[in-house]
């Protein structure tokens, strides 16, 4: 898990549970935190086909024999029926929440392939990371914020 995942982890369930600290960290830690899991131990990664961070060519750089398994695919979605996109017009949403930089790319090109960002840019993005908020930055996107995941009725 992420760091940010680890942070919660640590505030809802206290030290009860072993934490990795996020980059592969937690693959390499056993209980007690020192490293458990030998260098030649072969690692099984289950992961999707688009992921933010390469952990298996991390860990292998440090040693480790890891395969990275693709278990699920996503597709982007490049259309918008005229159900939603006038649900949309009639409706514009105060809050957008994004959860990856390819689901920011996906919402930027559905708005701009749908003239929906004039529309939009009167609403505020929220976002998982620095990452995906400078994502937004760049296009210059003004009303952005960044969320910690489990937070999200807090801003409702």
């Amino acid at each position: 898990m992420g760091g940010r995942s680890e942070k919660r982890g640590r505030e809802n369930r206290g030290g009860k549970r072993e934490w990795g600290g996020g980059r592969g960290k937690g693959v390499k830690k056993g209980r007690g935190g020192e490293e458990k899991v030998k260098k030649n131990a072969k690692i099984a990664y289950f992961c999707g086909d688009h992921i933010s961070f390469d952990l298996e060519a991390e860990l292998s750089k440090e040693g480790y024999k890891l395969k990275k398994i693709i278990n699920y695919r996503s597709e982007m979605i490049t259309e918008i029926n005229q159900e939603n996109k006038k649900l949309l017009e009639q409706f514009p949403p105060d809050l957008i929440y994004i959860y990856s930089a390819r689901s920011a790319e996906s919402f930027i090109g559905l708005a701009k392939n749908y003239n929906l960002i004039p529309l939009m840019t009167h609403s505020t993005i929220m976002c998982i990371s620095e990452k995906v908020a400078k994502i937004f930055k760049s296009i210059g996107w003004k009303k952005i914020e960044i969320f910690n995941p489990g937070d999200e009725m807090a801003k409702l």
